[in-house]
């Protein structure tokens, strides 16, 4: 890829791989090679397609955040992708190849069903609980649709998606860490899910039984719940 003409890597860069043609020489675009410098890099690139009105792929999937989280295990994605991975890679350059690293897993990423609910009503009023404790109003898509509980990796955490009878509405995956967090989201009970992973959703079971027992521990202490 070094070998391609500039021409031919502007062409690329407008096509979307920004990331792809940065990547073999980091330093040579952002000035150095530093995963602060990049995440840096990319705001500004965000930020000056926003001011002068460019269309163009966005450097990073919209969900990319979550998937450091889910990766990384991390309860939230509130603090980004660039905080999550130097909490986890302190070294810069190292950081750096670890986030390329997240990237390219997700591009291949495959996605496995591990429990749903059909026909899902909705509950108008429910809430999503943030990771730093605040709570955000959801009003649910159209109704009734599915959901539909994902895994990609052995990793604690799933992702929840909704499909609907119209082809155009289609829900990106949310990360959720723990069942709990899913079941106060959308209103739902686990024993009201089709499992069809048996053994991984025993898991997710554990996983939040032992969430929730840290969690009345962290009250019984009055010690603030963070995010790792």
């Amino acid at each position: 890829m070094e070998s391609q003409t500039w021409e031919e890597r502007k062409h690329r860069i407008q096509s979307g791989e920004l990331l792809d043609v940065i990547g073999v020489r980091t330093a040579m675009y952002t000035g150095n090679r530093k995963l602060t410098v990049l995440s840096s890099f990319l705001d500004g690139w965000q930020f000056a397609l926003q001011v002068y009105g460019i269309e163009s792929p966005s450097p990073l999937p919209s969900d990319f955040h979550d998937w450091a989280a889910y990766r990384l295990h991390f309860l939230g994605s509130t603090s980004g992708y660039k905080n999550m991975i130097l909490e986890r890679v302190p070294d810069e350059y190292a950081a750096v190849n670890r986030f390329y690293e997240l990237l390219d897993e997700y591009r291949t990423r495959q996605p496995r069903v591990i429990a749903r609910l059909p026909d899902y009503q909705g509950v108008q009023g429910v809430i999503r609980r943030m990771s730093d404790g605040s709570e955000l109003p959801v009003k649910p898509p159209l109704l009734p649709y599915t959901l539909s509980l994902i895994a990609y990796t052995a990793d604690p955490g799933f992702f929840v998606t909704f499909e609907t009878d119209d082809p155009t509405v289609r829900g990106s995956g949310t990360f959720f860490p723990v069942l709990k967090w899913f079941e106060e989201r959308f209103g739902v009970n686990r024993q009201d899910l089709e499992v069809l992973e048996p053994d991984t959703f025993a898991h997710w079971i554990d996983a939040d039984a032992q969430y929730q027992e840290e969690f009345q521990q962290r009250v019984a202490n009055k010690t603030p719940r963070g995010d790792s």
